[in-house]
């Protein structure tokens, strides 16, 4: 797999970008303007709003692309525009494998509501070894070790890490990183594999179905799911924007807690390369401790990290 490349292309916070591919001979383009005196996000940055900036996204179709716009919405409380198409969730063409993964998700969530009826404290335990090890192993070996190569391990860790992010049932890591990868090169376009564009719960969930991603049974794993999936959704809609990124990631804090540091979004989506994802001190990223205790010890070398001149290029100042 390539090295993720350091170099970043300084961006205008105050010039509209223009975001664009060709499919099929069907444009799509998605197209974004900074408007000042203006709040996008819930929570503050630092005590005060983002910069007083904001960015309004319209999506647009070619007239001769075959999936025509239905309609559009602004999510709540964010400024994602919903461009809803009518390939939608049942009016898709399915497939045996769907089928069979609608099944098992379902199934999944509904075995998971029978747990409080066959409670122990031996079971509650295994759930948050199951939840903190196979998480950790999802945020530090799929997505930071093997989708951004932001830091080097030896062959035999890397696979024991690798394998333990197997265990969370989220795909191989070929698949896993080739759709993170897919994320990034086309974020928030028609080829974005969980684009909040097309409805916070097709970015949430509903995009499985478009990939067949493999899932197993077990409350650990409803819970690693949606820990991972709220990245996806909530981090691209809800949340504060520190730096002058041209898409919707966003740093949430809660969604930092519960998966390990992955929730620091924004600061991802600017330096993709680094390791470190709370870029500040108070930002908790618990999978940074690790990388930077493996370095400590000679395990983790080449680790990214973004320059401070990387940084003010980037800021919104």
């Amino acid at each position: 797999m390539a090295f993720v490349s350091t170099t970043l292309k300084p961006l205008s916070p105050f010039s509209p970008f223009v975001k664009q591919h060709n499919r099929n001979s069907n444009t799509y383009v998605l197209l974004a303007y900074q408007t000042p005196n203006s709040t996008n996000s819930l929570f503050s940055k630092r005590g005060g709003s983002v910069a007083n900036k904001k960015h309004t996204f319209v999506a647009v179709h070619d007239a001769h692309a075959p999936d025509q716009v239905e309609s559009s919405w602004t999510i709540p409380l964010s400024e994602v525009v919903v461009v809803r198409k009518k390939r939608a969730f049942w009016e898709r063409g399915w497939n045996s494998r769907d089928v069979r993964n609608l099944v098992v998700v379902v199934g999944v969530h509904l075995m998971s509501l029978l747990a409080p009826f066959y409670f122990n404290w031996v079971a509650f335990k295994l759930f948050i070894w199951l939840f903190a090890s196979t998480g950790l192993c999802i945020t530090l070996s799929f997505h930071r070790n093997l989708s951004h190569r932001s830091f080097a391990l030896p062959k035999w860790l890397e696979y024991l890490f690798a394998y333990g992010g197997f265990l969370a049932f989220q795909g191989d890591p070929i698949e896993w990183v080739s759709n993170h990868r897919y994320h990034h090169k086309h974020c928030e376009t028609e080829r974005d594999p969980h684009s909040p564009t097309q409805g916070f719960w097709f970015s949430h969930m509903t995009w499985l179905f478009d990939t067949g991603s493999i899932l197993k049974k077990g409350v650990a794993t409803v819970f690693r799911f949606h820990a991972a999936f709220l990245v996806n959704s909530v981090s691209h809609i809800w949340g504060t924007r520190a730096w002058n990124t041209p898409d919707f990631s966003k740093n949430n804090w809660w969604i930092a807690i519960i998966t390990f540091g992955e929730g620091w979004h924004n600061n991802h989506h600017v330096f993709e390369f680094s390791a470190r994802h709370g870029l500040e001190w108070w930002q908790l990223d618990v999978t940074w401790y690790l990388i930077s205790f493996l370095g400590a010890i000679g395990l983790a070398t080449d680790v990214k990290l973004p320059t401070d001149a990387q940084k003010k290029r980037m800021s919104w100042n």
